[in-house]
């Protein structure tokens, strides 16, 4: 049997609670400790910075983990849960009412073309915002409050293995760095109790080692532009993936252009850099023909490709880098950048490092395809779950 849904709009299924606006009255509710105070910022990147003092603030300004919190200006239209802290002046509480599951309104407002109604419909040419009328406003669909809670059932199954990948990326990551501080910057490398420290421009580095510039050591290869008219292809003989500075995204949007010998191409391990924009931002994972605003760093001996990927991504080396690439109009990285002094480790440390690292940054990689795809799969029964599109006896299908 068919399950009846309920069309109306969000005033009618929703009470909404506003964030607390900071001001000279009341500044000293801020502290060194106490609850985190949730600004935009805070919630997206999921950080603590800034914190109040509990005994100052009214309760229906802190939010529990099981609260929705929905951004209301400037970046309008993101609904977070899980946080726990004082809603800023910025966001606003959505509380659903009887018969309505938070969970399913959660995955509701997280429809990216919800979204975009947010944002049509947000006030402000300066600054977007969106009042409490207008989101009551907005049109809600919904079907029985059983079918509400199964279908976020469902969703967080898709959403916590993605959270699970990141995590792991994110230790996988943290070791590749911790291995290479060791190495190459504290000198704690197999074998090196029985190495001497000895002078250099650089200060004390091991004997065997050289100061080299990098441009040395490295060809920098700019991507090539195009063609004037190009189409999006699908995936053929002929063509191949034409990879952007900002192209990194679920692989449902990808671009193909005709294979042509102009093309410059990458694979999966290789060094990219952005040379504009955030210049010095390295990429890894791009397999493709890429544009000018990318560039390939590739080591003239490729087991210094490990090497050379750490070095490049510490970040007082790419501040450096993004600060002298700094143009009259915008950054723009080029070889001529890359003339500073570093110490080279010998082939063998380097070959040793690249035997660890690599299978590391594959393992990243392998988790970064799965979040690609889970991050398909989940767009996809979201619009097709919350619009009642697709029957819960078919998910039955798909296999997580």
């Amino acid at each position: 049997m068919k399950v009846a849904w309920q069309s109306c709009t969000f005033g009618d299924v929703v009470d909404l609670e506003q964030g607390l606006a900071f001001n000279k009255k009341n500044r000293h509710f801020m502290s060194n400790h106490g609850i985190p105070l949730l600004r935009i910022t805070n919630l997206i990147n999921d950080t603590e910075d800034k914190f109040v003092n509990e005994k100052f603030i009214r309760e229906k300004y802190i939010a529990k983990r099981e609260d929705l919190i929905f951004t209301r200006t400037g970046q309008v239209g993101l609904i977070f849960r899980g946080k726990i802290g004082v809603v800023h002046n910025n966001c606003f509480r959505v509380i659903p009412r009887d018969g309505i599951s938070s969970g399913y309104v959660y995955w509701y407002l997280r429809q990216p073309n919800f979204r975009e109604r947010v944002i049509s419909v947000a006030s402000g040419s300066a600054q977007p915002d969106i009042t409490h009328g207008a989101f009551k406003s907005l049109p809600f669909h919904y079907p029985p409050l059983p079918i509400q809670n199964e279908i976020d059932l469902i969703l967080s199954k898709y959403d916590n293995l993605i959270e699970n990948n990141t995590r792991s990326i994110a230790i996988l990551e943290k070791m590749s760095e911790v291995i290479y501080r060791e190495w190459f910057e504290k000198f704690n490398f197999r074998g090196h109790k029985s190495t001497k420290l000895i002078d250099s421009p650089n200060g004390l580095i091991p004997k065997g080692w050289e100061i080299k510039k990098i441009s040395e050591i490295i060809d920098f290869i700019g991507g090539s532009q195009p063609p004037k008219k190009f189409h999006i292809y699908e995936e053929r003989t002929g063509y191949v993936r034409f990879i952007q500075n900002r192209d990194y995204g679920p692989k449902n949007n990808l671009t193909y252009i005709p294979e042509s010998r102009r093309n410059k191409h990458c694979q999966k391990l290789d060094i990219m850099v952005d040379k504009y924009g955030q210049a010095g931002q390295t990429r890894f994972g791009l397999v493709g023909a890429y544009n000018v605003a990318l560039a390939k760093l590739l080591p003239h001996k490729t087991h210094h490709r490990e090497w050379l990927r750490g070095l490049i991504s510490r970040p007082r080396f790419r501040m450096n880098l993004a600060a002298s690439s700094m143009a009259s109009t915008r950054p723009s990285l080029n070889k001529s950048h890359f003339v500073v002094n570093v110490p080279v480790p010998p082939d063998n440390i380097s070959q040793e490092f690249k035997q660890i690292i690599e299978p590391i940054n594959l393992q990243i990689l392998l988790h970064k395809d799965r979040i690609a795809n889970l991050q398909l799969v989940l767009e996809l029964l979201l619009g097709k779950l919350c619009s009642g599109k697709m029957d819960l006896g078919e998910f039955e299908s798909v296999v997580i």
